[in-house]
């Protein structure tokens, strides 16, 4: 990864610049990450976007001097599970940013106690999939051009 990248945490202090970061998706990203054509992003799913707590929905982004250029999330779903997504702008996409932001979302749901994460993905997202893949993802199931990944994010001890 890029040496004048930053990854911290992402909050609602944040909000125009992820709005800025989203139109500089291209709409192949876009439609990768939200599994939609979306031209534009509804206010409603910006807010929610930066709307983190730290706990049940944890965020963090990359940036480079004052530009986002990626996003990685979980967002919990039942009471040890979450779901986590990435997201990198297409520029700086293949430079290890998402791997970074990824394994920094996979501790911080462990350490908050979401230890079975899942994903999903089209079929034609070979970036995420690799992504997941090289991070100990699993692949689970496959349904209308959709994968689903799992991966136990805590750490498994064995008694003797």
């Amino acid at each position: 990864m890029d040496s004048g990248v930053d990854i911290r945490p992402l909050g609602r202090n944040d909000r125009s610049a992820f709005a800025r970061f989203f139109d500089r998706l291209s709409m192949d990203s876009r439609y990768k990450r939200f599994f939609a054509p979306i031209p534009r992003l509804p206010e409603r799913t910006l807010d929610s976007m930066v709307d983190v707590d730290g706990r049940r929905h944890s965020a963090v982004a990359a940036w480079r001097d004052d530009e986002l250029i990626g996003e990685a999330r979980y967002v919990a779903f039942a009471d040890e599970s979450a779901e986590v997504a990435v997201s990198v702008r297409d520029d700086w996409q293949r430079h290890g940013i998402g791997t970074v932001m990824l394994l920094r979302v996979m501790s911080d749901a462990a350490r908050n106690g979401f230890c079975r994460l899942t994903a999903n993905s089209l079929a034609q997202n070979n970036g995420v999939r690799t992504l997941l893949s090289r991070a100990g993802f699993v692949r689970t199931g496959t349904e209308a051009g959709t994968s689903e990944w799992e991966r136990n994010a805590c750490p498994v001890v064995t008694v003797v």
